[in-house]
């Protein structure tokens, strides 16, 4: 899932945008993404450039962010942080993987010989396979809760007929 920084510098490339070319926004997004040697104040020059330029050209029919990628990529070495950054939000993949990991996950817990078993139930086998590690801590620390819960005084009640 995408975070509000991401989406912010995804829209700071989009043309028309409120943010369009911010650095505010962008700056994030190229600080996470620093080991792809995006320079932060590099980028911030870079945008400076461009800003001004396309108010000359009067962006020139750009509409979307790969129009600002092809008009730049001619002048890839006067603005090869920007370019890279413009690669990067391009590339950022639209992930369904949390849908894709449960079906999965559906598929490993109901096997034929599970296939009566109750909605609920395979429902809660599903959720303790994909929140795997959640439950392997919880798994972990159960000889402590037992402890605690064996050292309470009985509180079972005798029932007689």
């Amino acid at each position: 899932m995408a975070n509000s920084t991401e989406l912010a510098a995804c829209s700071a490339v989009l043309p028309g945008s409120s943010n369009f070319l911010d650095f505010d926004s962008i700056a994030p997004m190229a600080e996470k993404f620093n080991y792809l040697s995006v320079d932060s104040e590099k980028l911030r020059a870079q945008l400076c450039v461009i800003r001004e330029m396309l108010k000359q050209t009067g962006n020139g029919g750009l509409k979307t962010t790969e129009d600002i990628l092809q008009f730049l990529l001619p002048m890839k070495s006067a603005f090869p942080d920007f370019v890279k950054f413009l690669q990067l939000v391009l590339t950022i993949p639209v992930s369904s993987a949390q849908a894709e990991r449960s079906f999965s996950c559906l598929k490993r817990v109901k096997t034929y010989l599970r296939s009566t078993m109750s909605a609920q139930r395979l429902n809660n086998l599903c959720l303790l396979s994909i929140e795997r590690e959640i439950a392997e801590t919880v798994q972990n620390a159960t000889p402590k809760i037992l402890d605690v819960f064996l050292a309470q005084k009985n509180r079972r009640l005798n029932l007689t007929f």
